[in-house]
């Protein structure tokens, strides 16, 4: 994932789709770290969709529960974004 080594290039839908739905656990992991880089330059509506998709990654089997530090990653990125509705 070139966007861990330069979060710049990335965009708040490849971090949310890596999130929600991860071909592989070293991959949500990776967007979970590429997105606490990245959340002070998402907009409003970015950081909403980040939030929902945590959720719908920890509603499902490969879900972030899965790994104490994805599961780690996900609660701080969480504490860090705004309620959705």
């Amino acid at each position: 994932m070139i966007i861990r080594a330069r979060p710049d290039l990335g965009t708040a839908d490849i971090v949310a789709d890596g999130v929600r739905d991860p071909r592989s656990p070293l991959e949500q992991l990776l967007a979970l770290q590429v997105a606490h880089r990245m959340l002070d330059q998402m907009s409003t509506t970015d950081r909403a969709r980040l939030r929902s998709a945590l959720r719908v990654a920890q509603s499902h089997g490969r879900s972030v529960e899965l790994s104490d530090t994805r599961s780690r990653l996900a609660a701080q990125l969480a504490a860090r974004l705004p309620e959705v509705a």
